[in-house]
């Protein structure tokens, strides 16, 4: 009987120790996640440190490539947006500066951590891109004349009325100077219609519509989230007082808990110092799994936010697994203690 009951200890043991080291081996990134992704700080430098401020036109026009099956406009427009000296581009980097892109994300950054926190019911938030007259009509016009440039000739025998409002025809007239379009729609900027459009470069979450169920769901993971790495240590407390109950001599429940701990930690705490080798892998795995489907300047950028994020959470791992190297090495001193060892290993 006395042997039976020690071969079930023993593989009460050997279970517990196996779930101390998945809690060790998992718990650490998913507290280093978890401590990292609750901290809206880190979410702005992730964004800022990848460039995609300075480099917005150009990941926007990665993204979209021009292809048979869009307009003439469309594809126009396009061309012109990957041409830095083109007119078009000059008018939207004039308006979406990396200062307001910034100041944007930033804001919506903000209201989704102040909703997700429970300090709003929904994010709340409004970004104007231009309140600027003069900034709106020279892009408009940009636009405006590249739609007219695209559209067939009007027929021979046509006249250009007094009227001629050259944002609805559908055909360019011969010798129709399209400069005239900037002369229009200035004479037309005090019109109702022009305003609703300029009201239209301001966003808001006015019109967002969140179900009291899914605010409810996001806050609960946000607030377990945040306390994550406390769950992570007390399942690690509870576990080794279990590995410590169920074998035989405090030492060797002692030593296996430091080695279910020891091993994981410094294992994960080695692995967060080669996020130079992490980013050679995955490019080198991913240039022949997507570059078919995506271009490869937005490849690149995709790439540099996986880098970067792995950067930005790798010294919360190293942290962590400090923490877990420090508490296994406590326990195995404390188990190999020469007062334990004179203790009878034997329960």
């Amino acid at each position: 009987m006395p042997g039976c009951i020690k071969a079930i200890r023993a593989v009460c043991s050997s279970l517990l120790v196996l779930l101390l080291s998945l809690t060790v081996v998992i718990g650490i990134p998913f507290a280093a996640l978890a401590h990292t992704v609750t901290n809206r700080e880190n979410i702005k430098s992730l964004i800022h440190n990848i460039n995609l401020y300075d480099d917005a036109v150009d990941i926007a026009t990665g993204f979209i490539p021009t292809t048979e099956k869009e307009g003439p406009l469309e594809n126009s427009i396009l061309t012109e947006l990957a041409d830095s000296e083109s007119a078009v581009r000059s008018s939207i980097e004039s308006i979406v500066t990396p200062e307001l892109l910034e100041n944007s994300v930033n804001t919506i950054v903000d209201a989704v951590y102040d909703w997700a926190s429970g300090k709003t019911t929904r994010p709340e938030f409004t970004v104007t891109v231009t309140n600027d007259t003069d900034t709106l009509i020279d892009l408009l016009s940009v636009g405006f004349t590249q739609k007219l440039e695209g559209l067939p000739a009007c027929p021979s025998d046509f006249e250009v009325p007094s009227n001629f409002d050259p944002l609805g025809t559908e055909c360019l007239p011969e010798g129709f100077d399209t400069s005239e379009v900037n002369t229009f729609l200035r004479k037309n900027a005090d019109a109702p219609e022009f305003q609703q459009l300029l009201d239209q470069f301001t966003f808001d979450s006015s019109s967002l519509e969140i179900p009291e169920e899914t605010t409810a769901t996001v806050q609960q993971v946000y607030s377990t989230a945040q306390i994550l790495p406390y769950i992570v240590l007390g399942l690690w407390v509870v576990l080794s007082l279990l590995i410590v109950i169920v074998t035989p001599g405090f030492t060797g429940g002692a030593t296996a808990i430091a080695i279910s701990t020891l091993v994981p930690s410094i294992f994960l705490g080695i692995v967060s110092f080669l996020d130079s080798i992490f980013y050679a892998y995955l490019a080198e795995s991913t240039s022949t799994q997507i570059t078919a489907d995506i271009p490869d300047e937005a490849r690149e950028y995709i790439l540099n936010l996986i880098h970067t994020a792995f950067s930005l959470f790798a010294p919360d791992i190293r942290i962590y697994s400090a923490i877990g190297i420090a508490l296994g090495l406590a326990v195995l001193n404390s188990g190999n203690h020469p007062e334990r060892r004179r203790q009878n290993p034997k329960n």
